[in-house]
This record gives structure tokens, C-alpha cells and sequence, in this order.
């Protein structure tokens, strides 16, 4: 059975690791011809995101809050992506809200991605609770429905 990649999902949570991921997603993509879709998970409410990135303002609606959330993600992803060589390859962005590994494996099983790419280590939590609840890599290896590439730094 020949298999082909055709479609590569890139998680990131904005840190060095994951910026290496998008490295080798692109470097993929453009040799193999896949659309990349470059993939963040808001994983906090819409306020506590906004507490936590000084985006929230007294008299802010729900409303406001998610629209002003969606454009600072927006932002994160279009400056990630500045440095990066993206010109012969059919990118997509995609922002979702949840835990990140449930929602980085329920997209790609939802959309048959070939492969997925993720950074080692993020930003994350506490190291003691990713000792006790695993990483988000550890997580989405043992449950993505194809092939997953962990990049480190070195």
C-alpha cells in the first residue's frame, strides 16, 4: 500500500520548539507537495486568555473579548510566520479553543491529515503537572490517527 502525505499539520503554541516544528512542516510541505495547516489551541477561557496577554478592558462585552482573541491569535500566527519562507506552499491557518491534544488529534482525524509536526516542548505548564498529566507531544503520539514528527531544538 503506497501511502502519500498530502495533508501536514503543524501545532503551535508560539515557543522556540514549535518554531522549529513550522521549520521542518514547511521544508515537508513544499518537497512533498502537501498543504500545511498551521494549527494553535487556545487553551485558556476567552477572559483568562485575556487577563493573561493584557487584552482585557473594563467595560469589554463576551463579544469583544472573542473578537479581540481571535485578532491577537491571528497576529501570533502572521508573525510567526513573517520569517518564515511560505510562498510555494498552500498554508492554512487554523485557530481552536480546548485541551491541545484532544484538539489537535480531533482535527486531524477529522480532516485526514497525513502527518502531524509539533515541538518537544512548549511553553506548557508546571513542570510537576506535565510530570503527573504528560506533555501535549506524549498525549498526541499516543492518540493521533497518523504519523506524528517531534522536533527538538538541538
Amino acid at each position: 500500500m503506497e501511502r502519500t502525505v498530502k495533508k501536514i499539520l503543524v501545532a503551535t503554541d508560539f515557543s522556540e520548539n514549535a518554531h522549529k516544528a513550522l521549520e521542518y512542516g514547511l521544508i515537508f510541505a513544499r518537497q512533498l507537495g502537501a498543504r500545511l495547516y498551521l494549527t494553535t489551541v487556545n487553551e485558556l477561557s476567552p477572559i483568562r486568555w485575556a487577563i493573561h496577554e493584557g487584552l482585557l478592558r473594563e467595560d469589554d462585552t463576551d463579544e469583544t473579548v472573542q473578537q479581540r482573541l481571535k485578532e491577537f491569535t491571528n497576529q501570533k500566527c502572521a508573525d510567526l510566520l513573517k520569517g518564515a519562507d511560505c510562498s510555494d506552499v498552500d498554508l492554512q491557518v487554523v485557530i481552536l479553543s480546548g485541551d491541545a491534544a484532544t484538539e489537535i488529534v480531533n482535527y486531524a482525524r477529522t480532516n485526514s491529515i497525513d502527518l502531524i509536526v509539533m515541538g518537544r516542548r512548549g511553553f506548557g505548564r508546571n513542570p510537576l503537572i506535565k510530570e503527573i498529566l504528560g506533555s501535549v507531544s506524549d498525549k498526541v503520539i499516543r492518540r493521533a490517527p497518523c504519523p506524528v514528527m517531534v522536533v527538538n531544538l538541538r
